[in-house]
């Protein structure tokens, strides 16, 4: 499943989600991830620039920094409640619930299954079963269909 926090509020709060929601500015994806990760994961944005700066300062100046927060946070303003919130524990909850829900509906069939972070390993044969299982699950939580790749 690609995109699952940041979908998933889209989707909770009834929204369509932009297709990539790393995508805005300039950005490298990687950077993008980590300025989505770290604005869910602190309570306030002046805590969120400098843990931001800590990892990216061989990179990008304090300002630039601070600029590619300030495109994401317009870029995903419809999220702002969500934003330096600490909402990290309610998303883990989410990406879990789906994990658990689908390693439950494989474990139940006898079909073997690994989680590896937010991805699964099943039999060639069952990638169908598995792509119809995480869409379904998916769709239970958060109300609308998920991203996802084969990888």
């Amino acid at each position: 499943m690609s995109l699952i926090l940041n979908r998933c509020i889209y989707g909770c709060c009834g929204l369509k989600s932009p297709e990539d929601c790393y995508e805005f500015g300039e950005m490298p994806r990687e950077v993008a991830k980590l300025i989505a990760l770290i604005c869910l994961n602190t309570n306030n944005k002046t805590r969120a620039l400098q843990a931001l700066h800590r990892k990216l300062r061989k990179q990008l100046s304090y300002s630039e920094i601070k600029q590619a927060v300030d495109i994401f946070l317009k870029t995903h303003r419809p999220l702002e409640q969500y934003f330096f919130r600490e909402t990290w524990a309610q998303l883990h909850y989410w990406d879990s619930t789906i994990a658990f829900n689908v390693m439950r509906a494989f474990q139940e069939e006898n079909i073997p299954i690994i989680g590896v972070h937010d991805s699964f390993v099943v039999p060639e044969k069952e990638e169908d079963r598995l792509f119809m299982v995480m869409t379904k699950s998916y769709i239970e939580l958060a109300q609308f269909e998920p991203v996802i790749s084969k990888e």
